[in-house]
């Protein structure tokens, strides 16, 4: 039985004040010999990792006109069986959800990604490449090969705005996230300098501390 904790943080379009979706962070309380939480998620055998998916979509809580965005490893699309339990837990649920999938073991290719991403959005629901800029990550082929509706910019590199040769960099991400029709979020925003920053570069959309501490998330088994 899956024994963990859900918080909650908020994606904010920053000129409208608009929560766009609010991220689903899951904290597990046993993580074994695992040393960091990215390790546990990514070691996570795909069966696994897709009822972690499933007790996301059946308890928790999405916020009034702001879908949940949740997580899942490149791992758990790699095999046909694996793509059609996620497909199959999708289609049951009723409300759009945006699947963030993380990058850092090899994604499927292109085309079988692409495909089963086109029937996922058939049902409503958005996908996003996160932590773009680190490790595998950071090619520019992904944005260009995989059909991703929103890029998520990674917290390592964003940390580093004020290094003239990323900040560089990421003019490079922007303007080829939006020549792409993508959205771009840029994550681990956490003071007023950063967000500055970021925003005369030409970014709009961002998570982060500064913007909103992680708060319980409300799961429906807690009002059962």
């Amino acid at each position: 039985m899956i024994d963990a904790d859900f918080m909650v943080q908020h994606i904010v379009h920053w000129d409208s004040q608009e929560i766009t979706h609010q991220e689903v962070l899951s904290r597990p309380k046993n993580m074994g010999d695992a040393p960091s939480l990215e390790v546990f998620f990514e070691n996570m055998a795909p069966a696994t990792q897709i009822e972690w998916l499933k007790l996301q979509l059946n308890d928790v809580v999405s916020r009034e006109n702001a879908t949940n965005s949740l997580n899942l490893s490149a791992t758990a699309l790699r095999a046909e069986e694996h793509r059609e339990a996620v497909f199959d837990l999708l289609a049951g649920h009723r409300e759009p959800v945006v699947l963030e999938i993380t990058e850092g073991h090899p994604m499927p290719t292109p085309s079988v990604a692409n495909a089963f991403f086109q029937r996922l959005r058939k049902l409503g629901h958005r996908l996003a490449l996160d932590d773009f800029g680190a490790g595998e990550s950071q090619k520019m082929s992904l944005i260009a090969e995989y059909d991703f509706d929103i890029i998520k910019i990674d917290r390592g590199v964003s940390a580093r705005f004020d290094d003239a040769k990323v900040r560089q960099h990421l003019r490079v991400i922007r303007s080829f996230v939006s020549l792409m029709n993508k959205q771009c979020v840029v994550e681990g925003i956490e003071s007023n300098d950063q967000l500055n920053t970021l925003r005369d570069l030409g970014f709009t959309t961002f998570q982060g501390y500064f913007l909103h501490r992680p708060e319980q998330a409300k799961r429906l088994s807690d009002a059962a």
